[in-house]
């Protein structure tokens, strides 16, 4: 067992003891509060350290897992890094057992992580909060330490991987501390051997969340800049600088986060000279985005000078026509870069009040007509806010499953909500669905009447909520598969988003 000294920072030590003789207990030291996550098989917990007496984060994965060694491995690895901004790993334990009382007790091995405990709230969080929006120079402050987390990590050598915003904590001392080194990456296999570029990747669609509270809704693999959404799109008081500095982290342009951190100290300078903003959200519609936040700006101490700037205008218009005989003034415009663009409106059914995304944490492999599993450890992808991953079906040798009526993904919403739109982005084209949303959780599917459908999908496709309907669980029907490009059919979905 690898012993660490005891870490500082935002720990809390004042939980106390959590357990008694009836708690259950990880390697006869850590007591098993609360389960805070299930995450791709493995299961994280808030613990308690009777050594230390301090409350840390426990990840439990059984020690069969494929992924257990590779996980020790980064782990131990990322438990030597020096940056005060990365959520530091305490204790990497290959090998050991949880015990309790009765039923309570597993009968197999763990590995088990054992992280420092972050008193704050992480960003996914944050974000579905309906408050007010982060100004925009405290989103800008909040991205600037990130990048500096990353910088640190990435001069010893050290990249995250698999950065999500689930991994990105605001402390209670609102600090940035990241989360998720080692272990992200080593649960998902196939992103094993990311680079730098994937970090910057991923560190710029954190920024554009921490700007718009938006995700912005393109493929991370393939992209054309021209057509995505842009910061400046989703929020009035964002200008081309920095939408600019969104393309330069998707198009390869920064080779490092210290040249991202360059150019973040120029715009947090420049945007702190701002008055800040009274924000009012309302519902656009792009290319890239079917409903999206805009902010509406109320300019107040600016709106002094461009009263003067109007009535200057308004008065020498008048002064130059007076000499060709006529007293009309024309009707003074916004200039276009004071503006900001201007949105598209969507007539399709969408609401006129602001909207808010609805982020499910429960979701299942749904195959009741096959043998009843379809990669179970993978569905948590197809919700996880990261569009480079995805929950994929098995491979068949036939676009139509084999003649299996179909396979898919189950969404607990938790309770019964009235979405007004899903988005279903599909890991390729090509994909024939059916999209149900119900109150049962096990749906006869051929009885019932269907949400909405694709055929020959796109990656991404998203289904209005033109009959008011409502439930509490959302399942994703895959009737008919793309091919791979091994030559079976395999289908999958990255994302699915719910909006309210």
């Amino acid at each position: 067992m690898m012993q660490f000294p005891k870490r500082g920072g935002d720990s809390q030590n004042n939980i106390g003891n959590m357990g008694d003789s009836d708690t259950r207990c990880f390697a006869q030291r850590y007591e098993l509060d609360l389960q805070i996550e299930e995450y791709l098989g493995a299961k994280v917990w808030l613990a308690y350290d009777c050594e230390l007496e301090i409350p840390v984060t426990l990840l439990l994965l059984s020690d069969t897992d494929p992924r257990a060694q590779n996980l020790i491995d980064s782990c131990r690895e990322v438990a030597e890094l020096d940056s005060p901004g990365v959520v530091a790993i305490n204790n990497v334990i290959p090998h050991d057992y949880v015990t309790g009382v009765g039923s309570l007790a597993e009968d197999h091995g763990f590995v088990g992580i054992v992280s420092e405990h972050i008193s704050g709230q992480n960003l996914t969080a944050l974000l579905a909060k309906n408050d007010d929006d982060f100004s925009l120079v405290e989103a800008l402050n909040y991205t600037s330490e990130l990048a500096h987390v990353l910088q640190s990590t990435h001069s010893q050598g050290v990249t995250h991987g698999w950065l999500r915003t689930s991994d990105v904590f605001i402390t209670d001392s609102h600090r940035v501390r990241l989360a998720g080194y080692g272990i992200n990456e080593s649960l998902v296999l196939e992103n094993c051997g990311a680079d730098v570029f994937d970090d910057i990747r991923d560190f710029g669609l954190i920024a554009f969340e921490l700007l718009t509270r938006v995700t912005p809704f393109t493929d991370c693999e393939i992209r054309e800049l021209e057509e995505d959404l842009l910061p400046s799109m989703v929020r009035r008081d964002i200008q081309i600088d920095i939408d600019e500095f969104f393309a330069r982290t998707q198009n390869g342009i920064y080779a490092s986060m210290s040249q991202i951190i360059d150019d973040l100290d120029s715009l947090i300078a420049k945007y702190k000279c701002f008055e800040p903003i009274e924000q009012q959200h309302i519902i656009i519609q792009n290319a890239n985005l079917a409903g999206a936040y805009l902010t509406k700006t109320k300019v107040r101490a600016a709106s002094v000078c461009l009263l003067m700037w109007l009535t200057f205008s308004a008065v020498s218009w008048q002064m130059m026509t007076a000499n060709f005989g006529t007293r009309t003034v024309p009707s003074a415009i916004l200039p276009s870069d004071f503006a900001g663009p201007t949105p598209s409106f969507t007539n399709s059914g969408f609401p006129s009040a602001a909207s808010k995304y609805f982020y499910p944490s429960t979701i299942y492999d749904y195959d009741p007509l096959g043998d009843g599993q379809e990669n179970p450890n993978l569905a948590q992808l197809a919700i996880d806010g990261n569009l480079k991953s995805s929950w994929r079906t098995v491979n068949y040798p036939g676009k139509n499953l084999d003649g299996k009526p179909g396979v898919g993904l189950l969404v607990d919403l938790g309770k019964t909500l009235k979405p007004n739109a899903l988005f279903i982005h599909f890991r390729a084209p090509g994909h024939n669905a059916k999209l149900f949303l119900s109150n049962k959780q096990n749906l006869e599917v051929k009885d019932a009447k269907p949400y909405g459908q694709v055929t020959k999908s796109t990656q991404l496709k998203y289904f209005m909520n033109v009959n008011a309907q409502s439930g509490r669980y959302l399942l994703i029907w895959l009737t008919q598969l793309p091919k791979g490009t091994n030559g079976n059919f395999v289908g999958g979905i990255t994302e699915i988003q719910v909006r309210l």
